[in-house]
């Protein structure tokens, strides 16, 4: 059995993390580096295993979709084509039943148009948002028309190339990250919004290992299912004056970075319960 980790970035310490456990396990771990992977030589054998670290390359999603499709198991739900391109996207959620901010996902330039996508979203203020960031990059909080008209303006290459949503405001000083891993929660832990800013999700956030609803675990589960996945993390944000939860998104692949450090302080092993998944998943499907 080889397990293929598409990664470029032979530091991460998700990586250092796999290739230590796979040495325990006797498993063959093969690094594909979008830069130098050569598709042609994949000698990929039905039952092997594969997971993609990088979580917004192009190049590393092909890569990881074709080692899928010769045969390998991921943390996907279904192996057909529609389901695995549909697994890497960044979800904003079509399914009613998950309570999420008002989304507009296709941005235009007329102002007429945008009057009405705020009017929409409940009036100023609202979120712009340019996807492929982390950490809070490219979310912006739009507060008036002429500061909305100038940023489009602005980012009208990004609009093409990387997209841009628009979405309803939820005040909020707290965010709650949890790491799915098929229908259970195995780690989750709480952003608490730095004093002068609006957002959860920034570097300087305190993070804290917390405790959560059965609400909240529902929410998760049931939005990375809704991926059609059986890994992600789930970004859930609690509104200021209600405490009501909202999903802001699910992330697959997602950076383990806070959440493999807090986890160790409870003795979870994060890389290691998801290679046991995937073994475990190659075992069944193999019978």
């Amino acid at each position: 059995m080889k397990f293929y980790c598409v990664n470029s970035d032979d530091q991460d310490v998700s990586y250092l993390a796999f290739k230590n456990i796979c040495d325990k396990k006797g498993i063959e771990f093969v690094t594909l580096n979008p830069l130098d992977t050569n598709l042609l030589s994949l000698n990929v054998q039905k039952g092997d295993l594969v997971y993609r670290i990088a979580p917004n390359n192009k190049a590393a999603n092909f890569i990881e979709k074709e080692v899928l499709y010769k045969g390998a198991i991921g943390f996907y739900r279904c192996p057909s084509e529609e389901c695995l391109l549909e697994g890497g996207l960044l979800a904003y959620f079509k399914n009613q039943e998950l309570p999420s901010p008002k989304t507009i996902n296709v941005i235009t330039e007329n102002k007429e148009t945008l009057k009405e996508y705020v009017d929409f979203l409940g009036g100023f203020p609202i979120i712009l948002k340019v996807l492929g960031g982390s950490k809070g990059f490219g979310v912006m909080k739009i507060e008036s028309f002429e500061s909305l008209f100038s940023i489009i303006d602005y980012f009208k290459e990004d609009v093409i190339n990387k997209g841009i949503i628009l979405r309803e405001f939820i005040e909020h000083d707290k965010q709650i990250r949890a790491i799915v891993l098929g229908d259970n929660i195995l780690f989750n832990y709480s952003r608490i919004r730095e004093e002068d800013d609006f957002r959860t999700n920034s570097k300087k956030t305190t993070k804290e290992v917390t405790q959560v609803s059965e609400e909240i675990k529902n929410i998760a589960i049931n939005s990375v299912k809704n991926m059609n996945v059986e890994f992600g993390g789930v970004d859930i944000l609690i509104e200021k004056k209600t405490g009501k939860p909202y999903l802001a998104e699910v992330n697959f692949p997602c950076s383990l970075k806070i959440a493999r450090e807090l986890a160790k302080q409870n003795d979870i092993e994060i890389e290691e319960s998801m290679l046991n998944f995937l073994i475990d998943k190659s075992n069944r499907l193999s019978r």
